[in-house]
């Protein structure tokens, strides 16, 4: 079984960050994790001074693309598995971050947070 102690959510959305932490609880091999949220800018900083056992971004609350957002998470952690959520329709992006280093590309439709 993996165990994840600290996870890093990119959200700045409020909902969206209590549904997510709520959603990770309730998996056993998280509920213990420590879970920190950040800006996209200051996650950066931090992704380059802490390690992290997991991301998760919300690519809809930052101001850049998802494949820039990959690549910029990815020049500084190579191996920190990663997750992007994202809003649906997007297959094209999918596709390009699941081949330039995504682990996992979720698509969010609009009931996504019931």
């Amino acid at each position: 079984m993996l165990c994840i102690e600290k996870i890093l959510l990119i959200e700045k959305n409020q909902t969206n960050l209590k549904k997510i932490k709520e959603v990770l609880a309730t998996q056993p091999e998280w509920e213990n994790s420590f879970v920190e949220s950040l800006s996209y800018s200051k996650a950066l900083k931090e992704l380059s001074v802490t390690d992290f056992h997991l991301i998760i971004v919300d690519c809809e609350t930052i101001n850049a693309s998802a494949l820039e957002t990959l690549i910029h998470i990815r020049s500084l952690k190579k191996t920190t598995p990663l997750i992007l959520l994202n809003r649906k329709g997007q297959e094209k992006t999918a596709i390009a971050c699941l081949k330039n280093g995504a682990d996992y590309y979720l698509p969010k439709d609009k009931n996504w947070l019931n």
